[in-house]
């Protein structure tokens, strides 16, 4: 009986305590774990092993998580990643979605969510955020879409994106510091004021 490999995850991190806490939580999940703490870093440690996955933090000291994402693409254009931020902005989130990250969230010392998620795993069909709405998704979900999709026309501009959905600033801003729950499954994202 042939043995599946364990899926190899890519974690890019400036942050030694961050990458030492986010190593042993994929470990113990049964991930293959390979630390690195700079873009340098992490082009060296893929050229020695492939990785399926990417947990990378938005700003590095050589680099930022985009530029290292669409480089490794380029050796595995199946590589599914994750952006880390301590400054979530909706602008930065709408660009990673365009950028094809599978998630954009709020760094925390916890990925204990993101570890259990089979969704993003190699070989289990995972689906970037932009990809269409399922025909099952509850009206929080399409109408949190619609936003997303709406702002990102409007550049990030929360005014210009209000105006355009019809809602005051503020209504927008509320409803975009509430997460439609458990049918997103990340962190959200607080808006940024224009």
């Amino acid at each position: 009986m042939a043995q599946t490999r364990a899926p190899t995850i890519l974690l890019v991190d400036g942050e030694p305590v961050a990458r030492e806490v986010f190593a042993r939580q994929f470990s113990e999940g049964g991930w293959s774990v390979v630390a690195a703490a700079d873009c340098a870093e992490a082009l060296q440690s893929s050229s020695l092993r492939v990785p399926d996955c990417l947990v990378v933090e938005r700003d590095l000291a050589d680099g930022s998580g985009f530029s290292l994402f669409q480089r490794l693409r380029i050796v595995n254009p199946a590589l599914c990643a994750v952006m880390m931020t301590r400054e979530p902005s909706i602008a930065e989130s709408v660009r990673a979605i365009h950028s094809g990250f599978f998630d954009y969230r709020l760094k925390s010392l916890d990925c204990s969510d993101l570890v259990k998620a089979s969704a993003w795993r190699p070989g289990k069909g995972a689906r970037p955020l932009q990809d269409p709405i399922p025909t099952t998704a509850s009206l929080a979900r399409v109408e949190w879409n619609h936003i997303q999709r709406v702002l990102s026309h409007s550049h990030g501009n929360v005014s210009e994106a209000a105006r355009v959905l019809g809602l005051h600033r503020r209504s927008l801003q509320r409803k975009l510091r509430r997460s439609p729950g458990e049918d997103r499954g990340d962190s959200t994202i607080a808006a940024r004021e224009k």
